[in-house]
C-alpha cells in the first residue's frame, strides 16, 4: 500500500502542524470575510456621503446666485437695507461653514450648517419678494435667477435628504449590527446622522 507521507517541519509533530495549518487557515479565512465587512460598510458610508454631497452642490448654487442679486438689490431704492445686510449677513455665515462631509462627524457644526442654510433661505425669498416689488428690479436677471434657483432647489433638497436618509439608515444599521458591527468598530467607522 502506498500511503501519502507529509512530512511535517522539523520539531513540530504531525498533530501540531495540523493544529497550525487549521489555525492559519481559520485566521485566512477571517480576515477575508473581516475584509468583506469592511469593504461593505466603505460602500455604504461612500453611498451616504454621495447623497450627502449632493445637498452640498445645491447649497453652493444657491450661495453662487445670491451675491449678483444681492448687489443688485443693494444698489436698487426701495428695498430695505436691513433686509440686504441680514441677507449679506447669512450668506457669509452659510459660506464660512461649507456643506463638505467632514460635518457628518461634527453634530454641533452640522447643527449650526442647518441652522446657517434655514436662515439664508429664509432671508433669500423674502429678499427676492421685495426686489420683485421694485419695477427696476422686477425682471433684473440675477433677481429672477435667484428665485428661479430657490423654487427649483426647494425639492431637490427634500429629494436629496430623502435619499441622504435612506442611505444612512441602512450604512447605520451595518455599524450597529452583527458582524458588521465589529468591523465598524475596528475600522473606525461611526454612525452618522440620519434626517437633515
Amino acid at each position: 500500500m502506498n500511503h501519502l507521507h507529509t512530512a511535517s517541519p522539523p520539531g513540530l509533530s504531525r498533530g501540531r502542524f495540523a493544529a497550525l495549518a487549521l489555525g492559519l487557515a481559520l485566521v485566512a479565512g477571517a480576515t477575508a470575510w473581516g475584509s468583506r465587512l469592511v469593504i461593505r460598510l466603505g460602500e455604504a458610508r461612500t453611498a451616504s456621503t454621495a447623497a450627502w454631497d449632493e445637498i452640498g452642490l445645491i447649497y453652493a448654487e444657491r450661495h453662487r446666485l445670491a451675491m449678483p442679486a444681492l448687489q443688485a438689490a443693494g444698489h436698487a431704492t426701495g428695498v430695505d437695507p436691513q433686509l440686504v445686510e441680514a441677507a449679506r449677513g447669512a450668506l457669509a455665515r452659510a459660506a464660512a461653514l461649507p456643506g463638505g462631509p467632514g460635518l457628518l462627524d461634527d453634530p454641533r457644526a452640522l447643527d449650526a450648517f442647518k441652522r446657517n442654510q434655514g436662515e439664508l433661505t429664509g432671508l433669500l425669498f423674502r429678499l427676492v419678494l421685495a426686489a420683485q416689488r421694485q419695477p427696476a428690479l422686477r425682471d433684473d436677471a440675477a433677481v429672477q435667477g435667484l428665485h428661479r434657483q430657490l423654487l427649483q432647489s426647494e425639492p431637490r433638497l427634500a429629494e436629496a435628504r430623502e435619499r441622504y436618509s435612506r442611505f444612512a439608515d441602512h450604512y447605520n444599521a451595518l455599524t450597529r449590527s452583527m458582524p458588521d458591527a465589529i468591523a465598524a468598530r475596528l475600522a473606525g467607522y461611526a454612525s452618522v446622522p440620519t434626517h437633515l
